[in-house]
């Protein structure tokens, strides 16, 4: 099964991954400088090296199978690779950032499991390729036969050197307290999924002088659960509490690290959900922002938080790419998603858990609270996230029953307002809830998220939905 969106191609690795592999990095091949020429035009990318496309992996097992035939296909066509090894994704996004590169390709299934393998494109600007830029290029792929046994040579850099280039840039930010993280010590717990994260904590250890206590810290097999939710967290949660000392504070990340979860000094997972609240709250205190930007399924704390600074909450369709550009557009500081994601231009425009890191470390060190007493101002709020498989013959239906979600809420325009930028979400401002029903981008599936004060107010807006969607 291939899985083909602007979030990526993932895959289930098997014996054809070379031709897979082969087919859809010659259609970024033949497309990226078409794209960068576009985006040059439009002054959304300047100063742009044609010949250099840096790739990079997330650390899972199949990943290094795939990194030769990357590179192969790149070299033949033209293109001057720089490959960095194991690496974040977010990684990778800065360095074609800074080396003012065409492109990057990440090979990575994200937090699907290990027996999963993909690729990430990135363009000229560091962002992943647009929905219409992926159409440019997944309406490219060509029969091409797969390499028999290729050495590419191109120019290669160590992850240790690659971190350190992308982990000194974020500390550049003002909004970065460097000196005051230091001069807490603080001690941290570290869960890298046995994947790319691991790759970063050492030298972020040593820089902002941290204590580290890790888990999951080899590079190789992932965990049977990789995503990092609270639900998956039960193992570090106890590994957390059999230590003798306690900790400031831990982290857990995806396995291609641009996704973060906050784990409190007593080793309770926090709900993905405030990792991005905690950051836009920490910036918005620091900062005279007038934007923040979130994808249309992430927590209405965020847009609390921001009424309380006097700026604007702007939401977006779900994806990454989605959040970024409208932060490129209103030229803001401080965005991300409800999954753990959190974008800061001032290193580049995509999620980033050392941003993430770096962040609330920073709102620790300058506040003087322990995480917990952070995480307790947080506005409360309940979330229920549902998903429903459905055969992808009968998705025309489900749109058609979406499409009369639509004019059922149009008839109710005193109960609560609509937003259709991704599916339709249903928004009722004055009780301080609402409810999300859309299309997955990377599986066949319809997710429905309704957040509300209580966990009842949830369960009646899905139930609402599923009866009017789902018969």
């Amino acid at each position: 099964m291939i899985i083909a969106t602007f979030s990526g191609v993932r895959m289930i690795h098997n014996d054809q991954y070379q031709i897979h592999v082969r087919r859809y990095t010659s259609a970024f091949s033949r497309n990226i400088k078409q794209i960068a020429d576009v985006q040059e035009k439009s002054q959304l990318a300047s100063q742009i090296n044609k010949n250099i496309v840096v790739v990079g992996r997330d650390g899972r097992e199949v990943s290094q199978l795939y990194v030769d035939h990357v590179l192969q296909v790149l070299v033949d066509h033209g293109f001057k690779p720089l490959y960095v090894d194991t690496v974040p994704t977010p990684t990778v996004q800065q360095l074609v950032q800074l080396k003012h590169a065409v492109g990057g390709i990440v090979i990575t299934a994200s937090h699907n499991p290990g027996n999963w393998c993909g690729l990430k494109f990135l363009g000229p600007s560091s962002l992943f390729l647009s929905p219409d830029e992926c159409q440019i290029v997944y309406g490219d792929l060509q029969n091409e036969e797969a390499y028999d046994n290729p050495k590419p040579e191109c120019d290669r850099i160590s992850s240790e050197e690659a971190i350190k280039i992308h982990v000194d840039h974020v500390l550049k930010s003002n909004l970065v307290k460097v000196q005051q993280i230091r001069d807490c010590n603080f001690k941290i717990a570290f869960n890298g999924m046995c994947a790319s994260g691991n790759a970063y904590i050492p030298y972020l250890a040593e820089v902002l002088n941290l204590q580290l206590l890790r888990y999951n810290s080899n590079i190789g097999p992932l965990p049977q659960k990789p995503e990092p939710t609270p639900q998956n967290l039960q193992d570090f949660k106890d590994f957390i509490q059999s230590q003798k000392s306690t900790i400031d504070v831990g982290f857990a990340v995806d396995p291609d690290a641009d996704r973060c979860v906050i784990v409190d000094q007593f080793g309770e997972p926090v709900l993905e959900e405030l990792t991005l609240s905690l950051c836009v709250e920490y910036v918005l205190s620091q900062s005279a922002e007038q934007f923040a930007v979130k994808n249309c399924s992430s927590s209405m704390s965020n847009d609390v938080i921001c009424r309380s600074h006097g700026a604007n909450i702007i939401e977006t369709a779900v994806g990454e790419v989605n959040v970024a550009l409208r932060m490129r557009e209103l030229n803001a500081r401080i965005g991300g998603e409800g999954n753990g994601g959190v974008i800061l231009s001032d290193a580049h425009l995509g999620r980033d858990s050392i941003v993430a890191i770096c962040l609330i470390l920073s709102y620790m060190a300058v506040s003087h609270h322990p995480i917990s007493t952070l995480v307790s101002k947080m506005p409360k709020f309940t979330v229920i996230k549902e998903k429903y498989e459905f055969d992808p013959k009968n998705r025309s239906n489900l749109l058609l029953k979406m499409e009369q979600l639509k004019s059922f809420t149009e008839n109710h325009p005193d109960q609560f307002r609509i937003l259709t930028v991704d599916g339709v979400k249903l928004i009722y401002d004055e009780k301080l809830k609402w409810v999300h029903v859309r299309f997955s981008n990377t599986e066949p599936i319809v997710r429905i998220i309704a957040e509300a004060q209580t966990e009842n107010e949830c369960k009646e807006l899905i139930k609402k939905v599923e009866d009017l969607v789902f018969k």
